[in-house]
């Protein structure tokens, strides 16, 4: 990936999602606005009626830029001192409107170890990435609301985070918008250029999945077809080589514990790629299934119309 000139990238538009991180004497970017005259500090102080604060945050953000292209990060992502260019140049080789990047994920306990790499096993085990990157088809949209580059000029003509201001998920919303305007969208691997730690423990790990939820699996469209992708290729096979082993055929045994090892093999690329601890791949048809559980706990809670807690807020 070429490296964008200084010029370009200082022609870039950023907006940052606070809250912003303490220090002795104030923040950092109060440090940083005060002794840098390109970094701008912006504060919304109300929260609108009808947004949400992150889509609020980076909406009012945008407001202020006067370049041609815009850059939205979460305040826990932690960038590559070339981040920025980089990120600039994969946009500009894509020739898309908005690309977003998968931060390398820290996992520090156990709970975030096993569930945090099921985003790279819906994402990368049923997107068609290739059909993805021919079509505009609001159905393929995927992102990772951590990291978003996108051209100014589309970001406004198609509303922005505007056009998703009730959402929590817009690492799905935002590319949908562009699609269902007729704009391509794409992703990418960040994970050598920005880092994110999450969630923290077991609680922020369930409550974080089950926010996002709703706007991804846990809907009356979608929440069965995935049940039965995602047991029928991991579980299933699992269950019955258990129950068949001591008296079923010796054929079918062997068909079955194929399949076992066709239900592993994604897992076990994932781990390769991403750098992943093995137990928790031994382990995949156990998260699995815990992951299954939460969709449909969430499934449960908008039926009931109960909302999901996360962070000290409840979804409106």
């Amino acid at each position: 990936m070429k490296k964008v000139p200084e010029e370009v990238l200082y022609q870039s538009g950023i907006a940052f999602n606070p809250p912003p991180i303490p220090m002795a004497g104030g923040t950092i970017y109060y440090r940083i606005s005060a002794e840098d005259a390109r970094v701008k500090r912006l504060s919304s102080h109300v929260l609108t009626l009808g947004w949400n604060g992150k889509q609020h945050a980076c909406w009012v953000a945008s407001q202020e830029s006067k370049y041609p292209i815009l850059m939205f990060i979460d305040a826990d992502v932690r960038l590559a001192p070339d981040a920025i260019s980089r990120c600039v140049a994969e946009l500009q080789q894509t020739e898309t409107s908005l690309i977003s990047g998968f931060p390398k994920q820290e996992t520090l306990t156990w709970s975030e170890q096993m569930l945090i790499p099921m985003m790279y096993s819906i994402l990368l085990g049923y997107l068609p990435i290739d059909r993805m990157r021919r079509s505009t088809d609001a159905g393929f949209a995927a992102g990772c609301g951590q990291l978003f580059v996108t051209l100014r000029d589309v970001y406004f003509k198609i509303g922005g985070h505007q056009s998703i201001r009730r959402s929590r998920h817009d690492g799905i919303q935002l590319p949908r918008v562009y699609r269902r305007n007729g704009e391509r969208t794409d992703i990418f691997d960040a994970s050598d250029l920005a880092t994110c730690r999450m969630y923290h423990d077991r609680k922020e790990v369930v409550q974080g999945l089950m926010k996002n939820a709703t706007e991804g699996i846990a809907n009356g469209r979608l929440i069965v077809p995935f049940t039965l992708l995602l047991a029928g290729a991991n579980i299933l096979p699992i269950g019955l080589l258990l129950f068949s082993s001591r008296s079923g055929s010796l054929l079918g045994n062997c068909i079955l514990s194929f399949a076992v090892l066709l239900g592993y093999l994604p897992r076990v690329l994932l781990a390769q790629r991403f750098h992943l601890r093995l137990w928790t791949t031994l382990v995949h048809p156990i998260t699995v299934l815990w992951f299954l559980g939460i969709q449909w706990l969430a499934f449960g809670h908008a039926i009931l119309g109960k909302n999901t807690a996360w962070r000290g807020r409840k979804e409106s």
